[in-house]
């Protein structure tokens, strides 16, 4: 995507699914005391308001706030927000600066899990089996269109 210089939209759903996954099981865990289960759950509260917000200034603020408390935030959402949030903030706020972009890719997904059946799906997690796939759409188009290219031009010019 940014070899192509393509503006990309992270999933803000899946940003949070990711985080509450492995949230869930700390916060579950009798390990977690109930003082550390009360800090996650209100700095993960915080990282939701800063993609929650429409607005990039108020994102960066909210973002800027949070880190000057990075020490005190618990090290699982520490980690999480160096790793992932740091390094993908341009990519998780694409559609802060432009309103075609939504900020989720949830209408893209039921329009696939509606139209494209899970055989298929599985397919196309793998180079080859993308590839395979493509090969035989570009033939099938190929014929297709070849066949109409064709009869116009016989309709056109009936001495052909």
């Amino acid at each position: 995507m940014d070899e192509l210089n393509v503006k990309h939209q992270l999933c803000i759903f899946h940003l949070y699914k990711m985080i509450n996954d492995k949230l869930h099981i700390l916060l579950r865990s009798k390990k977690t005391s109930e003082d550390e289960k009360t800090r996650l759950r209100l700095y993960f509260k915080e990282i939701r308001e800063i993609f929650d917000t429409t607005d990039y200034e108020t994102a960066l603020n909210l973002l800027d706030e949070l880190l000057s408390n990075l020490d005190d935030i618990p090290i699982f959402l520490r980690r999480f927000i160096i790793k992932k949030i740091l390094p993908n903030l341009n990519r998780l706020t694409q559609f802060m600066h432009n309103p075609n972009i939504a900020r989720t890719s949830n209408i893209i997904e039921n329009y696939y899990r509606q139209t494209l059946l899970k055989a298929h799906k599985k397919k196309y997690k793998t180079i080859k089996g993308l590839i395979n796939y493509l090969k035989l759409k570009m033939q099938k188009w190929t014929q297709t269109h070849r066949k109409k290219i064709y009869n116009t031009k016989q309709l056109d010019n009936p001495i052909l």
